[in-house]
């Protein structure tokens, strides 16, 4: 029963992580790179591969803090029958995941606004068929975009001249 609640609740933290960085990344392009070196420390910072008690005393507070560390114990207790697993750290892995999960549900919402608003849409209608097209910069959408901006400019040279 342990298992499938350690799950949710790990899936909750990385959605609501993930939101929070998806929601920041759109505006601040260069954190990206920042959360590809976070991600890296964060291993060091979550008793993967180390069990909890071989963690000095001076560091287990700064290890502790991580969210990650009672779900890491939690599935080691269960799967292994060995480990450390506090209930109270247990209930601050819950209620740091809510309030992180909630924070990225209330962030993205906020700026979810501006994923595909800031950039300019046309709908084109060819014998019944309907397309949407972006007519934005290249760079913001990436490569993928680049047919549709090409067919845009067609269009415009064409049909708006």
């Amino acid at each position: 029963i342990s298992i499938p609640l350690m799950i949710v609740q790990m899936a909750m933290l990385g959605q609501g992580i993930g939101m929070i960085i998806s929601a920041l990344t759109t505006k601040y392009r260069d954190l990206s790179f920042l959360v590809n070196f976070g991600t890296q420390l964060l291993m060091y910072a979550s008793p993967i591969v180390y069990p909890l008690s071989v963690v000095p005393e001076k560091y287990k507070p700064f290890i502790l803090a991580n969210p990650m560390t009672p779900i890491i114990e939690g599935f080691r207790q269960a799967l292994t029958g060995k480990g450390q697993l506090d209930f109270n750290l247990l209930l601050y892995s819950v209620v740091v995941t809510l309030m992180i999960f909630t924070f990225g549900l209330l962030i993205f919402h906020k700026v979810e606004k501006d994923f595909i608003f800031p950039f300019n849409w046309i709908r084109i209608g060819i014998l019944g068929l309907t397309i949407d097209v972006v007519k934005s910069p290249a760079y913001v959408l990436g490569a993928v975009n680049y047919p549709f901006i090409q067919l845009y400019d067609y269009i415009k040279k064409t049909f708006y001249k």
